[in-house]
Formats: C-alpha cells, sequence, structure tokens
C-alpha cells in the first residue's frame, strides 16, 4: 500500500510499455510534421528564388534588353504565371518603381516565412533528438574456449 500512495504503480512493466508506445507514436507524428515543414521550406525557397530571378528579368526588361522569349512571349521561352503570354512591361519611373517595392515586399513576405519555417524546423528536431536520443550499443564480446574475451 506505500508502493501505491507514493504513486508507484503496481504494474511498472504495462506502464512501461505503454510509455515507449505513446513516446514511439509522438515520435512518428514529430518526424512526420519535421518532414512536411522542410517540404514546405524548400518550396517557399524555390519560390524566393524564382521571384528574385523574375526581378531581375524585369530589370533587364526595362532597360530594354530584350528577354529570351521576346518582348510578348513569342518565340522560345519560358511561360509565365498568366497562362504562356508575357505582359507588356509598362515604361517609366511610376510603374517600375510600384512593380520594384510590390516584388520587394513580396520577397521579404517569403523570406520572413521561409525564417519562421526554419525556426520551427530547429525546434521539431531538438524534439525528436530530446524524445529519441541515439543509442549506443555496448561493445561485441567474443567466446573463446576458457569464458568470455572482451
Amino acid at each position: 500500500m506505500a508502493v501505491a500512495a507514493k504513486g508507484l504503480s503496481l504494474r511498472p512493466s504495462i506502464d512501461a510499455d505503454d510509455t515507449i508506445a505513446n513516446l514511439r507514436n509522438e515520435n512518428l507524428a514529430l518526424k512526420k510534421r519535421l518532414n512536411e515543414k522542410i517540404d514546405e521550406a524548400k518550396k517557399l525557397s524555390t519560390k524566393v528564388h524564382r521571384l528574385t530571378d523574375d526581378i531581375k528579368k524585369n530589370r533587364e526588361t526595362d532597360l530594354g534588353i530584350p528577354p529570351v522569349g521576346g518582348f510578348l512571349g513569342v518565340g522560345p521561352g519560358p511561360p509565365s504565371a498568366n497562362g504562356g503570354l508575357h505582359q507588356v512591361a509598362v515604361r517609366g519611373p511610376a510603374g517600375v518603381a510600384r512593380r520594384d517595392v510590390e516584388m520587394k515586399e513580396l520577397v521579404e513576405d517569403l523570406k520572413g516565412q521561409v525564417r519562421d519555417l526554419v525556426k520551427v524546423n530547429g525546434q521539431l528536431q531538438g524534439k525528436i533528438f530530446f524524445s529519441h536520443p541515439s543509442y549506443i550499443s555496448p561493445p561485441p564480446q567474443i567466446r573463446i574456449l576458457g569464458g568470455m574475451l572482451k
């Protein structure tokens, strides 16, 4: 009775098995969530790279350098987000400045999301490390005729 009063179980093996099963399930859930966050971070990183490339291409177009596919999407070139047709570049300082500001805001927003996901990724990896530490096995023992040799 004194054992039960202290909060210890009378069946420690069952509680240990339940705890191990719960930890395994939690570990699998954390790994799944970590992989999802890593995939999301990769997608956002790809978006940031594409947007920065688009900004560079738009600046070249505004300077009068024709893009690979021509000015109106005629000829070979990568299709744009609007169904394969390139928009006509707005010439002049007002149009360029407005578009640059919008693109910079979008890039900064995506970079912020990437930073947040990297932080969450680190936290999840830390949880996995603490819930499932690496196992160091004991050195193998070799049997010889007279007994054991370590």
